[in-house]
């Protein structure tokens, strides 16, 4: 025999409703520092491919000037080539470099990932004013509820396209929403 749908009053309701809020938000939080912390890393990654190629592209620059130095000094041919072989090995850690920063879009990303954290913040404000206000009845929580909801998967969603996987590491302990609806029942 089924159990039957408990009842409550207005109080219980908002009661509920806000806990519910306040765990998504917890979550909405987490997903912010989370995104943050990615955006910055892959800042640094950008700005470390972008130095380490600017720098490799200034010392092929001087290729030349060290080729007429070998020859005017009379170096040997072999040390002649030399240049030429570390130079050429230079130009490909350019090249594979700059294929890394173009595959894998690290700048690009972070800015994609940190205007995400930002809307986290702004979601997390939006909702604190719902659930924070007296005024606010059980049908404009459970409508916020439902909307929390609804925006916190668009952020999931959203940072998967950025390659972020929000879902490892939640650590939202629901045992307090449940021990509520124990209490409640």
């Amino acid at each position: 025999m089924p159990k039957p749908i408990p009842s409550y009053d207005d109080a219980e309701l908002l009661e509920r409703y806000q806990a519910l809020i306040a765990l998504r938000m917890k979550d909405l939080q987490r997903c912010k520092v989370q995104l943050a912390r990615e955006a910055q890393r892959l800042s640094r990654k950008s700005a470390y491919f972008t130095i380490s190629i600017v720098v490799l592209g200034a010392v092929v620059a001087l290729r030349g000037t060290v080729e007429q130095l070998m020859v005017k000094a009379g170096a040997p041919l072999y040390l002649q080539m030399a240049p030429e072989v570390v130079f050429t090995f230079i130009g490909l850690a350019i090249a594979v470099t700059a294929g890394l920063d173009s595959a894998f879009k690290f700048g690009q990303r972070a800015i994609g990932l940190s205007e995400l954290s930002g809307r986290c913040s702004a979601l997390t404000m939006t909702y604190m004013s719902v659930a924070d206000n007296p005024k606010t009845n059980a049908d404009e929580l459970w409508s916020a509820v439902e909307k929390l909801n609804r925006d916190l998967g668009g952020v999931y969603k959203d940072a998967n396209k950025f390659r972020v996987d929000l879902t490892l590491g939640s650590a939202i302990d629901f045992s307090e929403l449940l021990g509520r609806r124990n209490q409640l029942a």
